[in-house]
């Protein structure tokens, strides 16, 4: 039985493990597959932010430059947003309790082994994408989808989209999402975010929500902090939910299956 607070999205890994919409675990994937996977993601997406850079380069409203330090500490901003790591071990550590009868298929220190390389890889190579292509890709995209259809995203986005992700967020966000500057830069924030969202379904409805919000937080690391920091906090978040996961892993009982002895094996990891 795949263990869902552990399932970590990947993008493209879905379509490269499998054809079916059905889930994978993400410790059924080898290290070397999950840093290809993102690496051929991040190089898919920065190829298209690059050739739209060719014609329409002034549309993206921030540059890397901009966006990837802040005078601010790092520190700082991770003290910001306490409340997403104590959130994560929370969850996780509730959902350990609600499945410590289920056997096991892995044992806690393979988990944590490779939870901290799952980590390192998502929180570098998701922030880069989403919080940096993605979200420059939108505000390259979004004026032309707005004028073919004549003015009515900027109306949905305006009316609707961007009032109600202020509200959700708490204003948070608020002098983004309504930058004076435009109001691309609210609905690429809110466009780049849903993909980062939508990369979580396949892990659950309440990751596909969960997920919504931890990136607006990393938005706003980014916004106030710098990426670096987004990136870092992505990390910690991330290697937080593992290490609790391998600790309630140790709860379990042992599924002697064929698959969980040769990974015992091969990690020589104790139970």
């Amino acid at each position: 039985m795949p263990d869902i607070h552990l399932a970590y999205p990947l993008l493209l890994l879905r379509s490269a493990v499998s054809r079916s919409k059905e889930q994978v675990n993400i410790h059924d994937v080898d290290a070397v597959t999950i840093t290809y996977l993102y690496v051929r993601a991040f190089l898919g997406m920065l190829g298209i932010f690059l050739v739209l850079c060719i014609f329409w380069e002034d549309y993206a409203l921030f540059s890397i430059n901009e966006l990837w330090s802040r005078n601010e500490s790092p520190f700082e901003g991770l003290g910001k947003v306490w409340f997403i790591f104590v959130w994560g071990v929370a969850v996780t550590l509730l959902a350990g309790i609600i499945t410590s009868r289920i056997p096991r298929d892995y044992s806690p220190g393979f988990v944590l082994g490779h939870g901290v390389w799952v980590s390192l890889n998502a929180g570098i190579f998701e922030e880069l994408i989403y919080r940096w292509l993605r979200f420059s890709v939108a505000m390259i995209t979004l004026p032309f989808f707005n004028f073919i259809t004549f003015g009515l995203l900027k109306w949905a986005y305006e009316s609707f989209l961007i009032p109600v992700a202020d509200w959700a967020t708490f204003g948070a966000l608020h002098d983004y999402l309504f930058h004076p500057a435009s109001w691309v830069i609210g609905a690429a924030i809110i466009s780049a975010n849903g993909s980062f969202r939508d990369g979580h379904e396949g892990n659950g409805f309440f990751s596909w929500v969960n997920s919504w919000f931890i990136g607006m937080v990393f938005f706003y690391l980014m916004f106030n902090y710098g990426l670096l920091t987004a990136i870092i906090a992505h990390v910690l978040y991330d290697v937080a939910i593992f290490v609790v996961s391998a600790f309630a892993m140790s709860w379990r009982p042992v599924a002697r299956s064929y698959a969980w002895v040769n990974r015992s094996r091969n990690y020589s990891n104790t139970r």
